[in-house]
């Protein structure tokens, strides 16, 4: 049913099916409940691998494909994640890793200084 607005680019049907859903190349998947979304570059790629961390999906976009690892710590799982740059990729990722709660979020390094 379309949703009348007074500004009709606000108008929309809730009961319509997108052509391509935002969500239509994936599979389900269960993510550690916190994860490490760093602005790192490749220093991420890196300390998955010397930590021997599982890939648990790559997304594919764009700019370039996201990896998303899982750290097995002593007491709980965490995920490892390059951030993508741009509002549209980040908001992107974050719909779709929506299972990962709380997100922690890491500083370049200059800015640490």
């Amino acid at each position: 049913m379309i949703i009348k607005n007074e500004i009709p680019i606000l108008e929309y049907d809730d009961s319509s099916k997108e052509v391509i859903a935002p969500d239509h190349d994936l599979h389900e998947f269960k993510l550690p409940e916190k994860c490490l979304f760093a602005f790192l570059g490749d220093v991420v790629h890196r300390y998955a691998n010397d930590n021997n961390a599982e890939v648990a999906e790559e997304l594919i976009t764009v700019s370039h494909n996201i990896i998303i690892y899982v750290l097995h710590e002593e007491k709980e799982d965490i995920c490892l994640v390059q951030s993508p740059i741009g509002a549209a990729s980040v908001g992107h990722f974050l719909r779709t890793v929506h299972t990962c709660y709380p997100f922690l979020f890491s500083a370049p390094a200059f800015a640490l200084v």
